[in-house]
């Protein structure tokens, strides 16, 4: 029993220099992937504590990966105390996941002394991640539109088609709720491509021949870009 305490401590021997070393690079590795994460952050979820949790994630895998070393038992009695702790934060963008798990990469390559590997990794995901920024990579062609138009008897839903055809590339009723104080109809609109969209003119132009109520537009199926 002796000798595995011994041969444990000696296996999870840690040089100084290694540890302020190793940490010092993840905080460093870690304060880059939060630069390139604001700087090409996109849409209204942002959270202060995630870039933080940016920062720590590299510092303490690194510092869980020089206690392991290649040591199988202290590694086993690390997953089971990290099987305690459950995780229920959850990931709202799935391009947050890369972020993380780029840290968790900083954190293994820096904890087991790949410091080259580790750097040349990091800039070159640094670079896509701005890369694809700058294109604007995978930024809808089109954006679909709910438009919600309501108004007094009686219902003037083919009317209204004719006019919505004249502004719109596709349009299709998705609803029609006819009520005793009046109706609601719900139209999938597309605009034109090349045309630029003026909410005004088309509501202008709708409440002029129409005895119309309430007017509104909605994009569901319009994503934030990358």
């Amino acid at each position: 029993m002796q000798e595995i305490i011994e041969s444990s401590r000696n296996d999870i021997a840690i040089s100084i220099i290694d540890l302020l070393i190793g940490q010092m690079l993840a905080v460093l590795l870690g304060m880059v992937v939060v630069l390139v994460y604001r700087w090409t952050h996109r849409g209204m979820h942002y959270e202060r504590s995630f870039l933080v949790t940016l920062v720590m994630m590299p510092m303490v895998v690194a510092v869980v990966m020089m206690f392991i070393g290649s040591n199988l038992a202290l590694s086993l009695g690390m997953v089971g105390a990290l099987s305690i702790i459950r995780f229920r934060t959850v990931i709202k963008d799935s391009r947050d996941m890369v972020f993380l798990f780029l840290c968790i990469a900083i954190g293994l390559g820096c904890g087991t002394f790949n410091w080259v590997v580790t750097v040349i990794v990091t800039v070159a995901m640094a670079l896509v991640m701005a890369l694809l920024h700058l294109l604007r990579f995978g930024i809808a062609v089109h954006a679909d539109y709910a438009l919600v138009i309501s108004g007094k008897q009686p219902n003037i839903s083919d009317q209204l088609k004719g006019t919505l055809k004249e502004h719109v590339d596709f349009l299709e009723v998705r609803s029609v709720d006819i009520r005793d104080e009046g109706w609601e109809i719900v139209f999938e609109v597309r605009f034109f491509k090349d045309r630029v969209l003026s909410e005004s003119a088309l509501f202008g132009e709708l409440r002029e021949k129409y005895d119309i109520s309430h007017i509104s537009i909605l994009a569901p199926q319009l994503a934030l870009p990358l």
